[in-house]
């Protein structure tokens, strides 16, 4: 872990655990972990005392990364490019954010919970104020009335009466008397109720009250058997493994980058080899064709060395469409659109001939140098947190609660507390939370297994780099003598068909033997040099270089 890496993870950790002391001193005498964790697991599977080549190379003291053993200064600010830009290595900042977020959050359930309630009610009430006096004198009222529209009406009907008949002798029917005096009585009365009805309604009033209330509540778990401190420890042993893969993403992305970029520059090469050899056999066919107009060559010669150009020229769009597609690939590690520009067109770079070695020492040391065993191995550590959490969650837990209330009203100012303590213990639940320790337990086995496969897998990565680094060297060296004796063989077949001591078959086989020869050396250089990537990578090579400073600034560090 580069120091910057390290420095946010004692950091984090001093915050998380030192964020309420008086609480952690209280939380130190009162809980404990049902269960002990290997804070630093090995593979499962016996590791070899070294590995069966060694080399005498050194990591570079100064802290350099690893990229700059090529001393290739494009290849460089490609790689850097590449640091500050790639996506994938972005995606993987936002991973640790979220797991230090996720960190926060479970850490903070440790410890109590305050929380404030305030509220405001109004309510409306109607109320009407009886008065006996005025309610007697409103009942006289409204009697008198009643009796003056009956004499009202009485008086008329009598008028009426007299005016119709004409007669005094003469008497009105006696049931249609009575009947307009019970109708007029009713009248008058249900006028009387009316205005009753509508006096009583308008005695109502409106009245409203107003009641103000805010209340403290506090709830805490005592973390009695390590439950909430496993379950925060395994999230921080997560924030790690997240701080791990963005290492090993980085050492990826630059590996990557270094093969795509020595690529490109030996389908370059090999693209100047094309123009070299097509220059060579258009010069020859000249050389045959002017033999030929003199008679001492034949048409199979001149056809013979046609064909032979015309294979040289179908070479060079394969190489050309390759040398894009690398270019292509090259803009994407980037975090780049393609863009169809070269990035490699406008030097002359070269395969590099040699490079330090990394320092090869027991196999166990790629469990410290290497990020993706380290992340694993965090992981695991986070399994066996959460079996520690599964078993504390099969015990009692105990959890405080205390409230304060103030409430005001027109009238009174009140002030109330209150605390409880509640102890749960789980009786039964049809073995779930056994059944949640055993599904632990297996996650735990299940980690510790893909942590041992990544070691094994680990060591057979420099296994077989150094292996098949040391082959092709040898591979290289027979080429080499290859190539050098095909040279002699076109230059003796040459004069001797000048001479006309032989046709021209031998020329042109010794000639497209060496131009195969020639391609073939050229692509072994450049494998030899992606071996050398690839030992680099399996190693772990150290990455700390300038690009850890934007993603300081995107985490915020």
């Amino acid at each position: 872990m580069n120091s910057w890496l390290r420095e946010r993870f004692d950091a984090n950790r001093l915050r998380t655990a030192g964020s309420a002391a008086p609480l952690m001193v209280f939380l130190t005498c009162c809980g404990c972990m049902m269960h002990a964790v290997n804070p630093d697991p090995l593979p499962s599977v016996e590791s070899p005392e070294s590995f069966s080549m060694q080399t005498s190379g050194d990591v570079p003291a100064d802290g350099s990364p690893w990229w700059g053993a090529f001393s290739d200064p494009v290849l460089d600010d490609l790689i850097e490019t590449a640091l500050r830009q790639n996506l994938t290595v972005a995606q993987a900042v936002e991973r640790i954010e979220r797991a230090q977020a996720i960190l926060r959050q479970v850490n903070a359930i440790r410890f109590p919970q305050l929380g404030l309630n305030a509220g405001v009610e109004r309510t409306r009430e109607w109320q009407r104020l009886k008065d006996d006096g005025v309610d007697r004198e409103d009942e006289i009222l409204d009697t008198l009335d009643t009796i003056q529209s009956i004499e009202s009406t009485v008086n008329e009907f009598l008028d009426s009466g007299a005016d119709a008949g004409g007669n005094a002798d003469s008497t009105p029917d006696l049931d249609s008397t009575n009947r307009r005096l019970l109708d007029a009585t009713r009248d008058a009365l249900e006028q009387r109720d009316d205005r009753k009805t509508e006096d009583e309604r308008s005695g109502w009033t409106d009245a409203y009250e107003t009641e103000l209330s805010s209340a403290l509540s506090l709830s805490w778990e005592v973390d009695l058997w390590g439950r909430l401190r496993s379950a925060t420890y395994a999230q921080r042993e997560d924030w790690a493994s997240a701080l791990h893969d963005y290492e090993a993403l980085r050492l990826l992305l630059s590996a990557q980058v270094a093969e795509a970029y020595y690529q490109a520059v030996e389908q370059r090469l090999q693209h100047d080899l094309l123009q070299r050899q097509r220059e060579s056999a258009q010069t020859f066919l000249e050389l045959i064709e002017l033999r030929f107009l003199q008679g001492n060559a034949s048409i199979v010669d001149v056809l013979q060395q046609r064909g032979q150009l015309a294979d040289i020229n179908a070479e060079v769009p394969v190489v050309e469409s390759q040398l894009r597609l690398l270019e292509n690939r090259l803009d994407v590690l980037l975090g780049e659109v393609p863009d169809g520009l070269d990035r490699t067109g406008d030097t002359d770079a070269e395969l590099p001939a040699e490079t330090v070695l990394p320092r090869m020492a027991v196999p166990l040391e790629l469990l410290q140098s290497r990020p993706d065993l380290k992340a694993l191995q965090r992981a695991a550590v986070a399994s066996d947190f959460r079996i520690a959490s599964a078993i504390a969650e099969r015990l009692p837990r105990l959890t405080l609660n205390g409230s304060l209330v103030y409430g005001e009203t027109s009238l009174v100012s009140t002030v109330a507390g209150s605390g409880a303590a509640s102890l749960f213990q789980p009786l039964i639940d049809w073995g779930e939370r056994k059944a949640a320790v055993m599904e632990a337990k297996s996650r735990f086995r299940e980690t510790l297994l893909a942590y041992s496969e990544a070691y094994l897998i680990a060591v057979e990565e420099v296994e077989t780099a150094l292996w098949r680094e040391a082959r092709q060297r040898d591979l290289i060296e027979a080429l080499a003598q290859r190539e050098a004796i095909l040279q002699q063989t076109v230059n003796e077949t040459r004069v001797r068909y000048s001479l006309g001591v032989t046709d021209y078959l031998p020329v042109l086989t010794a000639i497209q033997d060496l131009q195969e020869v020639q391609r073939d050396l050229l692509r072994d250089r450049r494998v030899l040099v992606s071996l050398r990537i690839e030992l680099f990578r399996s190693t772990g090579g150290a990455t700390a270089s300038s690009g850890d400073a934007s993603v300081k600034s995107a985490m915020g560090g």
